[in-house]
């Protein structure tokens, strides 16, 4: 059986945004995955699928028609009544465990297939009956979900078990979109061939990722962190702790992925751009801009657009819908900031993105 060949994802052009979610991921297992949303032939799939050869674990993919058995594994009732103890045949789930689960248009999955990858996301556990014999086993993997918003939208109780979320950006300019061409073309006609010519690429990639895999182990996080993590959830307006747990961790991991063995507040703000997108809770204010951010990183920013008198339409925007500063809340604690670019991006009625700056400038 010949070996199927991965389009290489150092050769996937722009989309750093998806790219360093995954690869934060890589680093750090415990964040939870990602969920990827993005328009028709945006290079969500292909990128999810590049990491094949980057991973030395299993890599398992639930297709959008999953039966309830392929999922979670059967119990083989002949035997186990034959054998006097249960006999289970393993599902998507469980030949998962260690490894990656990835699942494209996972917002069109069933209702009673979502309810099952809930209850193992939530748990650890996937749950298995028949005929009043039951059995449990442990299975945890990282989760990496695509979607298109504009085919309808993902269950609010699943997107939040997703660590990250990543929008896939269009590509406007026209040398670039004119490479994505080249590259596809050149490695349709030698998938082998064009994979070789990147295998340095790659190499080096995984060399960084098992650096910062190594680096994550001296990482730890201080009470000033924790701090100005809560405070940014807080500021954010997410619902229960688990965006407060993932940012710990994404943190950590976007500390490792630059190298660095203490987390600053850069990295703080960093791993908010990806873990407070999809969980901001839409009734609250959006968040303030510390004007100290523009000060410190103007070289690092995209500029936003400004009315005639100088003003950021956006900020001012914010401003009228924001409540003074003098009448409580959260005033009194560290005042947090999303650095740089927009991540601005939409999923259906009830997840409608609120734009979180980032770094202009991403690496691979």
């Amino acid at each position: 059986m010949l070996k199927k060949t991965y389009y290489p994802f150092t050769e996937v052009v722009e989309q750093n945004d998806i790219k360093q979610a995954l690869i934060l991921n890589l680093i750090n297992p415990k964040i939870g995955g990602v969920i990827i949303n993005g328009g028709r032939g945006t290079a969500k799939s292909t990128l999810v699928r590049s990491l094949v050869p980057l991973v030395d674990c299993p890599f398992i993919e639930v297709p959008v028609s999953v039966s309830e058995d392929c999922l979670c594994g059967s119990i083989d009732l002949e035997r186990t009544l034959k054998d006097g103890k249960v006999s289970v045949s393993e599902g998507l789930l469980a030949k998962a465990n260690g490894g990656i689960l990835y699942i494209d248009e996972i917002n069109l999955l069933p209702d009673n297939i979502s309810d099952l990858l809930i209850q193992t996301l939530s748990s650890g556990e996937i749950k298995v009956e028949r005929e009043g014999i039951s059995n449990k086993q442990k299975s945890s993997f990282i989760v990496i979900g695509t979607m298109n918003s504009e085919q309808g939208d993902i269950r609010p109780q699943l997107i939040d078990h997703f660590g990250l979320f990543a929008q896939a950006q269009e590509i406007d300019d026209v040398g670039k979109r004119v490479e994505v061409v080249r590259r596809i073309a050149s490695f349709e006609a030698d998938p082998l061939g064009f994979s070789l010519a990147q295998k340095d690429k790659e190499t080096e990639l995984l060399r960084s990722i098992k650096a910062a895999q190594t680096l994550l182990k001296k990482i730890s996080i201080t009470d000033e962190n924790l701090d100005y993590i809560i405070s940014s959830c807080i500021e954010a307006g997410v619902e229960g702790h688990r965006a407060d747990l993932v940012m710990v961790q994404t943190a950590m991991a976007v500390a490792a992925f630059h190298g660095r063995s203490e987390v600053s507040s850069q990295d703080i703000d960093e791993a908010a751009y990806f873990v407070l997108p999809h969980r901001r809770n839409l009734k609250s204010p959006p968040p303030m801009q510390d004007q100290r951010s523009e000060d410190n990183n103007s070289g690092e920013h995209q500029g936003e657009e400004t009315d005639s008198n100088g003003n950021d339409n956006d900020s001012t925007e914010s401003a009228q819908n924001q409540p003074s500063s003098e009448s409580g809340g959260n005033s009194s604690k560290t005042s947090c900031h999303y650095n740089g670019k927009k991540q601005a991006a939409k999923i259906g009625n009830d997840f409608k993105v609120i734009s979180f700056s980032h770094r202009k400038d991403r690496k691979v």
